[in-house]
């Protein structure tokens, strides 16, 4: 299933956002293109592609085309 415009995909407390996403049914991934932006409380990632894997809980950020990939990650606080 393609999805096009502001997209916008929550999980838990992850959200991701793109002009284009990919939803692969028998695979349970998300495909993100133009512009993604994976959020998760303050932590953000930014690339050309991002590709979620709704049942891992993970992702996997790539750059190319000139764009990079940005990480702002902060550590959990122990208490």
């Amino acid at each position: 299933i393609e999805f096009e415009g502001d997209v916008k995909v929550t999980q838990q407390d992850r959200l991701a956002t793109a002009n284009k996403a990919i939803f692969y049914q028998k695979e349970q991934k998300v495909m993100l293109q133009g512009r993604p932006v994976v959020t998760k409380g303050q932590d953000r990632i930014e690339g050309n592609l991002i590709t979620i894997y709704l049942k891992d809980g993970r992702s996997i950020v790539e750059g190319g085309n000139g764009a990079q990939v940005h990480a702002v990650l902060f550590p959990e606080k122990k208490e």
